[in-house]
């Protein structure tokens, strides 16, 4: 884990906060977000993620950063943490030990805004020739509605979103963010900064990460009954969650779910 990489990506997302318009607070939001399920071989494609101020974005990423460092842990991913991959490999016999710090890590999140948007693929599949056209790509309807939910809940303050850097995602979320701005003037104005990171370098990416495979799992999961230990997170995550509707072109799609921070005692 290097807090270098953490600590110089809050300063230059600081600098930004010192430079952008004057109609907006002094401190922008910032999103981070990931992607789960592919279109074309899963029964859901769900997007989430993070969002909050930077102060309370940067102690959370240390508190992240802390309990993978109690354990060893350079980096973490659901996929790799459930297939006992990658910097899990070896934890078989640690199960209730891998659990406990999935646990940890999601209450951590509870210092932030977590945010999710999903959407079915049979349903997409399932629409008119022309409707899917009109409608482009349910992965771009949930990247907006992700968006719009941040921007929702935090009037009149710039938000600046972070994706993951690897090559195929990082293209695709540009194009995206450019087709907002075109459509939506208020995103145009409001989210004025997308960047990309390496989500073994950033928690936060790592906790949008988690956030989408708990999203997809919760919809899967009549058809596909969830791990125990996913089956308590999920009802962590869904705990005090305010659903926003999301409408595409007129239609309502469904919801985007944001669950606001924990109070602070």
């Amino acid at each position: 884990m290097s807090f270098d990489a953490i600590g110089a990506f809050d300063a230059s997302v600081a600098a930004l906060g010192h430079s952008y318009h004057r109609d907006f607070m002094p401190e922008p939001v910032t999103a981070f977000f990931d992607e789960s399920g592919k279109l074309a071989n899963n029964e859901f494609v769900c997007f989430g993620g993070i969002a909050s101020e930077q102060s309370n974005m940067l102690a959370f990423a240390n508190t992240w950063s802390d309990l993978l460092i109690a354990r060893g842990l350079p980096h973490f991913s659901m996929k790799e943490a459930m297939n006992f991959t990658g910097p899990f490999e070896g934890w078989r016999a640690r199960t209730s030990e891998r659990d406990q710090l999935l646990r940890d890590l999601l209450l951590s999140t509870s210092q932030v805004n977590r945010v999710s948007c999903a959407f079915s693929s049979i349903q997409f599949r399932a629409l008119p020739q022309e409707e899917r056209k009109a409608y482009h790509d349910p992965a771009y309807m949930l990247f907006e509605g992700c968006v719009k939910a941040v921007i929702s809940r935090n009037p009149q303050v710039g938000i600046i979103v972070t994706c993951d850097l690897s090559e195929e995602y990082s293209e695709r979320c540009l194009k995206m963010y450019h087709k907002m701005r075109k459509r939506w003037p208020e995103i145009k104005q409001r989210c004025f900064a997308l960047s990309f990171a390496d989500d073994e370098r950033l928690p936060q990416l790592q906790a949008a990460d988690m956030i989408a495979y708990l999203q997809r799992a919760s919809k899967i999961r009549e058809s596909r009954a969830p791990e125990a230990v996913i089956a308590e997170m999920i009802g962590i995550l869904e705990r005090k969650r305010e659903v926003q509707t999301v409408h595409y072109q007129e239609r309502e799609l469904g919801g985007a779910v944001i669950t606001p921070p924990a109070p602070t005692k």
